[in-house]
């Protein structure tokens, strides 16, 4: 189910619109004015960086993870 940016051109509001089936593209709408004259903006997206302290990741410092509380390490995926 995509998500998509939409800008409002009576109000100038952004709003965000899950599109569920192909119909609701054609019914977009300004949920603050109700106005139909809505753009569909570009849209950026987010990266998860696997860096240290940016997302939880096993302690591998031998043969075991260090920290099998970690979903994953346990599963033998350590060091992912």
């Amino acid at each position: 189910m995509p998500i998509y940016e939409y800008q409002c051109a009576g109000c100038g509001v952004g709003f965000e619109v899950m599109h569920l089936n192909a119909e609701s593209y054609d019914s977009v709408e300004c949920p603050q004015c109700k106005n139909k004259k809505v753009t569909r903006e570009m849209s950026t997206f987010a990266v998860s960086a696997l860096a240290p302290g940016a997302a939880p990741m096993c302690d591998r410092t031998g043969g075991e993870c260090a920290s099998p509380n970690i979903p994953g390490c346990a599963s033998g995926a350590c060091g992912l």
